[in-house]
């Protein structure tokens, strides 16, 4: 079948829209004269109807396959790291109770490769139409793609300088070098970098720019967003951002909690700001390019690359 609008192939005899310009197919074909005399404007921030491939439900499910991995899966591969270790080292993971600082960080940074290599191949698995739809779309607008892709890059940084503004001025309040440090996420990933042996930090590396990009995209713009599609636009972006955020200081925020280092759980919050208004840019991207997650993964990875980049030129000067 073929688009009468924009000539593309439509493979899906079933399809209500046309992926690439939104045109209804089960139109009055005699309404299509006035159609071609009012030509599809592709403005930058243009909002354009696109079919959705999957029922909620897969969203749902994908979703909870993403919790079940990062939680169930990561605990597994722990265990599995930790008898690989012992059989492989002759050393004990544990003296006294406590990791010892080589196994600990051997089987950290297996797990974060186990688990993102399962977790990453499990999301596409369950949504790999949405992906291809999205690839598509973004294939007859380049142009527009590109534009956005640029605009993300340069909002991320820009939030990222607010978000320092906005330390340096709650530091005035609670203390100058309150906030010293980065985030114990971000604290654990340049420690694993640095220990890591060459192909643990090649797979790790590939695990930041692709994997984690990949699926934090397809689980909280892709997924979350189309289940809170009866909501505004707005308010799924902050949904998003909120909960992208959440994740990367809670279980640390969980940590301190336990322990009573209230100083530390709200060093914790506070650096979470800056995951947030990360979420917020990837979320607007994502919105804003008529829900298209190449755009947002784009983004996400290349400022991982440049966040690795940095990390690993730190390294070498040391």
């Amino acid at each position: 079948m073929i688009c009468p609008r924009c000539k593309s192939e439509i493979k899906d005899e079933t399809a209500t829209f046309c992926e690439m310009c939104g045109y209804e197919l089960d139109k009055d074909p005699n309404e299509f004269e006035e159609i071609q005399e009012t030509p599809v404007k592709r403005g930058l921030f243009t909002f354009e109807e696109r079919e959705n491939p999957l029922p909620w439900w897969r969203y749902l499910v994908t979703i909870g396959v993403y919790f079940g991995i990062m939680e169930i899966g990561a605990f597994l591969f722990q265990l599995l790291m930790m008898y690989i270790y012992t059989a492989t080292t002759g050393q004990p993971v544990q003296i006294d109770g406590a990791y010892t600082p080589e196994a600990a960080n051997f089987i950290n940074i297996w797990v974060q490769i186990l688990t993102y290599a399962t977790v990453t191949a499990a999301t596409v698995i369950l949504l790999w139409k949405p992906i291809l739809s999205d690839v598509k779309y973004s294939s007859s607008r380049v142009g527009k793609v590109f534009a956005l892709i640029g605009i993300g890059i340069a909002g991320v940084y820009a939030a990222n300088i607010l978000c320092n503004i906005l330390f340096t001025i709650i530091e005035l309040f609670l203390g100058k070098g309150f906030l010293t440090g980065d985030s114990q996420n971000q604290q654990a990933i340049e420690e694993m970098i640095y220990s890591a042996k060459p192909l643990a930090f090649t797979l790790y590396a590939v695990v930041l720019v692709i994997g984690a990009p990949a699926v934090e995209e397809l689980i909280f713009r892709k997924s979350l967003c189309t289940l809170l599609g009866k909501f505004k636009r707005i308010w799924r972006i902050v949904f998003s951002a909120v909960l992208f955020g959440s994740i990367h200081v809670v279980v640390a925020m969980l940590g301190y909690a336990i322990s009573g280092l209230w100083d530390l759980l709200l060093k914790e919050f506070i650096l979470g700001i800056q995951y947030i208004a990360m979420g917020a840019v990837l979320a607007s991207a994502y919105e804003f390019s008529n829900k298209n997650v190449v755009v947002s993964f784009t983004i996400h990875a290349i400022n991982n690359l440049l966040s690795v980049i940095a990390i690993i030129y730190l390294m070498l000067i040391k």
